[in-house]
């Protein structure tokens, strides 16, 4: 079919270019002919093929059918470029057809100075307990025991309870019998016995002044 066609040109003018690139121009120009009797001259492999088979037969002995070839690729060319002389594009300088690159603006002196204010040393946060002027001081040995069996974390409990003894005001005090039965004393109360002794003292100094 068609597709099977267009693979086996395909395949084909690869291949020229390959023995064309390793220097077998001999097979280069005999797979560039295999295409052209393939194709039809109006494809664009017909005359890829075409300019392959020129320039292979400029490296090996040309046929007359190479020269046919020669002709009819010039016949393709368009007149301009046929009248372009060869020496005169080899001399040509190539970089100054190349596009220019665009220079880079620099920044000015001023701009770095101000960039360089800008930007702030900041002072490095070294770890609790590390001196920078003793970096290689020995490792903490409990650094593998549980955090509630080292030492640190004792002082701390034991200083939670040293703060909790106080209490508040009105407190019961840890230890006595209101905090272990939640109860408080049941006997009489002191304020009302204390008023009582005073109410006696007055009642006696009145009946004195009588006499």
């Amino acid at each position: 079919g068609d597709s099977g066609a267009r693979f086996a040109v395909s395949v084909l003018l690869t291949s020229a270019s390959a023995c064309a690139a390793l220097g077998h121009w001999a097979a280069a120009g005999q797979k560039c002919r295999e295409v052209l009797a393939q194709t039809q001259a109006t494809s664009p492999e017909y005359l890829r093929a075409l300019v392959g088979a020129v320039h292979a037969s400029s490296f090996s002995s040309s046929s007359e059918q190479d020269a046919k070839f020669l002709r009819e690729l010039r016949q393709r060319i368009p007149q301009r470029i046929l009248l372009l002389d060869s020496d005169e594009v080899e001399k040509q300088d190539v970089t100054a057809c190349a596009p220019r690159k665009t220079k880079e603006s620099r920044p000015s002196a001023g701009d770095a100075e101000a960039e360089k204010k800008k930007k702030k040393k900041r002072k490095p946060r070294w770890p609790k307990g590390f001196d920078p002027n003793e970096p290689h001081l020995p490792p903490d040995p409990e650094r593998w025991l549980p955090k509630c069996e080292r030492t640190g974390y004792k002082k701390m409990l034991r200083r939670r309870k040293e703060a909790g003894r106080g209490g508040a005001q009105g407190a019961v005090a840890p230890g006595t019998a209101e905090a272990t039965t939640g109860f408080r004393n049941a006997g009489p109360s002191t304020a009302k016995t204390e008023a009582a002794k005073d109410k006696n003292v007055g009642s006696r100094k009145k009946r004195g002044t009588r006499k």
